[in-house]
């Protein structure tokens, strides 16, 4: 395995795939769960990523085996035969798929006492309001006029001012040394040479027009005339009278202007950066009294730890001893600050010596999060320092090849071009009224029999997702889906249940907790009794969590999550650290309606039929009073903006130019990211005049041949109320998916599940952590060995054991749960925890396995196949 790697992965190309690859080959390579970190920037990527993971352990496609022998050298047939041992491992193990906030929290739970935090904080989005509400509070005097003189000078609004301040606090590890001073600045010399020029051409026989433009005041007049822009003053209103003098008087004059922009920013600037140090700490004193922090503080807070305290290698020390591989996913949107955090660790990896790596994916082309600290120039910064092999994924997977083509004609700087996988494909550039050729292109793919969730709309903010449904609804009578997901403590089953352990935690700590009862009553329905005491024994969160869904009957789909979420958990002060930072959403239903959503929000999604909607409003203003300039990844200088300072400044104008461009390129890559959403058809929809599409010259065009595919709508039916699927190990009767769980349910299925991990693993400690809070810790431990200490079991189990085997026949999956290899003979024995009055199912199912093992086995192999029941220890031979 090449231990430092990273992929540039055009849209389409697979970079997921080389992720779970990658991680799998680790884990084939013998690494184990807990030493390998693979970081995210969503729950969503992490959810989906430990979806794919399990998915291809348990089936190995021939591509993933193909991909992970590639990168680790194994064989096909070896990679297969380890499969089994290295998904027991990877169920026991501590998994460690996360995204970069919940790493960086984590962190900061495990040294928080170093930066003078207590252990119990609270996590919280950032209400920039309330901070600045509670800053201008305690402001003196002087330091609010001066607030009012930054803002009457700039012509800020109080909200504008507010997200300046908070804008300065993401960048806050990046800002360079200011030594700006607070020395008065005067423009007496720059407006002495201007009224030179004034008196000349006032004397001179101009046209009145040609005078009026003379006519100023102040030096902010003189700056925002049109003569000023001007490279020389030998043009048409003056010509007449010009003489060469003049031009050296303007020059001196642009020399004075630069000069009193420079003495002016330094004055301001200091101000302001004064003023943002007693934001800060207001804020970080607010923040204290409240005990709440906020994702930028902990991302602030671990800095400090890890990049600027005297103990850095002993904190490091304990960090790093259990990190021995780093997978990084959208590595293009990583901050540097959050960089920093990481870079010691890289650093020790990519030093040699042990058979550590270091491994990312992301794509330049797709960065579109700079307006949140996103730094592209990571991607290649960190390469270079390192000398990480870049490799590149140019085949698109995803989309039809004239889409394919069409985005790499329209830009140019998709280096390489992309290879399509797929033929075929259609494009098509409408312009005029947005809405109303929308409507012509939605009423073409409906006639022509599109379903609807095979159709979405990318617009531009919320907003115009309202207008756009609201379009939909009155056009066409079909409802809309914005693909936003209900987060699982927001449900009212598991907000109930956070609650009540919220009031625990604080009867414990010797405090009332009358909001938190408040809280829990009202979520189940009762009135408010303040003598109410919820008497659920302390023991590990997940039990307390079971016994809550049992007592006040909370089964639903969020409360089998927030039981998931607990079980790893070891008390109730932990569980309360972590449920602040608990963001996992619950499983999306089935989609139903024309997807409309923004381009930010599509980032990693593919739709069918996709129409990319012209901006229905103008365009949002720059309102950002500084320019924040980069030499690579370092912030070198903060420059203030000024009217028609480039004309005087040539560095500010090259700092400008490169603002300019980065703008720009923002602006390509969010139109990139939003075309290469499509898989069959793409529709641009674009205005006539002043289009966000016009910097790409895309002209009214159809390319390819418009097809829809025949696509089975799913049958009206309720969607199902429960998404957690819980395999079953010997209940007759299991709970189908569109019925409700009952206490017993959950309870008899996570003891099937148990006993069949022990089984497997014979590993107590792992079942004790894994399964001990919600089963029957006892019983199962006695069925375990009841059923090893069968001498029939024995005699059957003498062979090579291989547990979970999978199979595909005839195009139906399985999974057998042990198959015992005898050399000549082979022995399938299915476990089963309780023994059923009518037990023909499990003997149908028993025959399926060994019909298809006897088929599929190289050589031909003669198979027994055995039921065990253990409650009875009763082994029944089928067929």
């Amino acid at each position: 395995m090449e231990r430092l790697l990273a992929l540039s992965a055009s849209a389409g190309s697979g970079k997921t795939f080389a992720l779970v690859a990658r991680y799998l080959a680790l884990l084939f390579m013998d690494a184990k769960p807990s030493e390998i970190l693979a970081i995210t920037f969503t729950n969503k990527a992490a959810g989906e990523m430990r979806e794919r993971l399990m998915a291809s352990l348990e089936e190995l496609s021939s591509q993933m085996a193909e991909a992970i022998a590639r990168s680790s050298g194994m064989g096909i047939e070896e990679i297969e035969a380890k499969r089994p041992k290295v998904l027991r491992r990877f169920l026991a193990g501590d998994l460690r798929v996360m995204t970069i906030d919940k790493f960086i929290h984590q962190v900061l739970r495990k040294f928080c006492w170093y930066v003078g935090i207590e252990s119990d904080f609270e996590i919280a989005a950032t209400p920039t309001e309330e901070f600045f509400g509670h800053f201008l509070q305690n402001l003196d005097d002087r330091h609010y006029r001066e607030l009012v003189d930054f803002a009457r000078f700039e012509a800020q609004k109080r909200q504008n001012i507010s997200d300046f301040f908070e804008l300065l606090y993401e960048k806050e590890k990046e800002l360079p040394p200011l030594g700006y001073s607070v020395e008065p600045y005067s423009d007496q010399e720059a407006m002495r040479w201007a009224l030179r020029i004034k008196e000349y051409f006032q004397d001179q026989p101009v046209s009145e027009r040609a005078k009026k433009t003379m006519d100023f005041e102040t030096i902010d007049d003189v700056v925002h005339s049109k003569w000023f822009a001007k490279k020389s003053l030998n043009y048409w209103d003056y010509k007449k009278v010009y003489t060469p003098v003049v031009d050296e008087w303007f020059a001196e004059l642009k020399r004075e202007v630069a000069a009193y922009y420079r003495k002016k920013e330094r004055f301001f600037l200091a101000r302001i950066f004064a003023l943002y140090d007693l934001y800060k700490a207001s804020r970080s004193g607010y923040m204290r009294r409240c005990g709440r922090l906020y994702f930028k503080d902990i991302e602030h807070l671990v800095y400090e730890l890890l990049r600027q305290k005297d103990f850095t290698q002993f904190l490091y020390f304990r960090l790093d001893a259990r990190i021995g591989h780093i997978l990084f996913d959208e590595f293009q949107d990583t901050s540097v600050t959050q960089y920093r955090i990481f870079e010691p660790i890289i650093e020790e990896i990519a030093s040699g010596g042990s058979e550590r790596t270091f491994f990312y994916v992301g794509d330049t082309k797709q960065s579109i999060y700079r307006f949140r600290g996103g730094q592209k120039a990571l991607f290649d910064y960190v390469a270079k320092r390192f000398h990480i092999h870049v490799g590149h994924l140019d085949t698109n997977y995803r989309t039809g090849e004239v889409i394919v083509d069409f985005v790499n004609r329209t830009f140019p700087y998709v280096q390489p071009p992309q290879k399509a996988f797929h033929k075929g494909g259609y494009v098509e550039v409408a312009e005029g009224e947005p809405l109303e050729e929308l409507a012509a292109v939605l009423g073409r793919l409906i006639d022509a029999g599109a379903a609807d969730e095979s159709i979405a709309v990318l617009v531009h903010d919320n907003k115009e997702i309202l207008q756009v449904g609201d379009m939909i609804r009155e056009r066409f009578g079909k409802e809309i889906a914005t693909h936003k997901r209900a987060k699982v403590s927001e449900q009212p089953s598991a907000k109930a249940m956070i609650e009540l352990m919220r009031l625990l935690y604080a009867r414990l700590r010797g405090k009332e907790g009358s909001l938190h009862r408040l809280n829990f009553l009202t979520l189940i329905g009762r009135p408010y009794d303040p003598d109410f005491e919820a008497e659920i024994p302390l023991d590990r969160p997940a039990k307390m969590i079971k016994t809550m869904m049992e007592r006040y009957a909370l089964f639903d789909e969020a409360a089998m999550k927030l039981l998931e979420f607990a079980i790893p958990l070891h008390d109730l002060v932990e569980f309360i650290h972590e449920i602040d930072h608990y963001e996992e959403e619950l499983p999306p239903r089935e989609v139903r309606g024309i997807n409309v959503l923004t381009i930010h929000k599509s980032k990693g999604l593919e739709f069918e039929h996709l129409i990319v909607l012209d901006r229905l409003g103008r365009s949002k203003s720059d309102t950002t009073p500084v320019i924040f300039d980069y030499e690579g990844i370092e912030l070198k200088r903060v420059w203030m903006k000024f009217k028609n300072r480039e004309e005087v400044d040539g560095e500010y104008a090259a700092a400008l130019k490169r603002e300019r461009s980065l703008v720009a390129e923002d602006r390509m890559n969010k139109i990139y990211v939003a075309f290469t959403r499509a898989r069959r058809s793409l529709f641009v929809v674009k205005k006539e005049k002043g289009s966000i599409f016009d910097f790409l010259d895309l002209k009214p065009q159809t390319l390819g041949n418009f097809s829809v595919e025949a696509i089975r709508k799913p049958a009206e039916k309720e969607s199902a109320p429960l998404t957690v699927h819980l395999r079953d190990y010997g209940r007759q009767n299991v709970p189908q998916e569109n019925q409700r769980y009952q206490a017993n349910d959950f309870e008899a299925i996570y003891l099937g599940q148990g006993v069949h991990y022990l089984f497997e693993t014979e590993d107590e400690d792992a079942f004790l952590n894994r399964y001990g809070a919600l089963c029957d810790v006892k019983k199962a431990k006695e069925l375990v060995k009841a059923g090893r200490g069968n001498m029939e079991y024995l005699l059957l189990t003498e062979g090579k054991e291989i547990h979970e085997l999978p199979y595909v026949f005839e195009g139906k999956e399985g999974i057998v749960d042990l198959f015992v290899d005898q050399g000549e003979k082979g022995v399938i024995i299915d476990y089963k925890t309780a023994t059923p009055h009518d037990i023909r199912s499990y003997k149908e199912q028993l025959l399926r396995y060994k019909e298809a093992l006897e088929a599929l086995m190289p050589k031909k192999k003669e198979i027994d196949a055995y039921i065990y029941f253990l409650d009875t220890l009763k082994l029944v031979k089928v067929g």
